[in-house]
């Protein structure tokens, strides 16, 4: 059972001096980072949503769709939702954050072993985190998210349908928060 990526690319950086996903750290763009430890093979189809024409460009390089957050100012709900609306008759959507370097590839490959269709998969650290693999029964729910409510609040919502995968706290670190 494929499960499609969304790479969630549209925030305003509010508590970074710039655009952090387009900060050049060690050489290239932060988001550049995580796009290169996508697997595409791995996955239905990996979509990249964003309101920056650098990072479309970006995406595109790597061969990865876009889809353009006409309304990002509504916040991060606005993403998740254009997204699932993209994906409608995808089976499970795995959601990643663009701002983390530090998650290995292989976090992502257990990840997604782990995903069975019915359990929402979580990142944990001791915490629940992203990146989380939502399967279709939750598609409704996502969808009433607001204003800059995140995935996770339908994964805490439900918590007792959680499958937690540990993944060691450095590679969930939010860059530069």
């Amino acid at each position: 059972m494929k499960i499609d990526l969304v790479i969630l690319a549209s925030g305003f950086s509010r508590r970074f001096a710039a655009n952090k996903l387009l900060y050049v750290w060690k050489g290239k763009p932060l988001i550049e980072h995580t796009l290169v430890k996508i697997d595409s093979q791995a996955f239905g189809k990996v979509i990249v949503v964003t309101q920056y024409a650098e990072i479309i460009e970006l995406a595109k390089r790597y061969g990865f769709e876009t889809l353009y957050n006409h309304q990002a100012e509504l916040g991060i709900s606005s993403s998740i939702k254009l997204a699932v609306e993209h994906l409608a008759d995808s089976q499970q959507i795995m959601f990643l954050v663009g701002d983390m370097p530090y998650l290995k590839a292989d976090s992502l490959s257990k990840m997604i072993n782990m995903a069975d269709g019915k359990h929402i998969i979580c990142a944990y650290d001791g915490n629940i985190k992203n990146p989380m693999i939502f399967p279709q029964r939750y598609f409704m729910d996502i969808m009433m998210l607001e204003k800059d409510q995140g995935a996770k609040r339908i994964a805490l919502a439900n918590e007792e349908e959680i499958i937690k995968c540990p993944i060691a706290f450095e590679e969930l670190i939010d860059f530069f928060a």
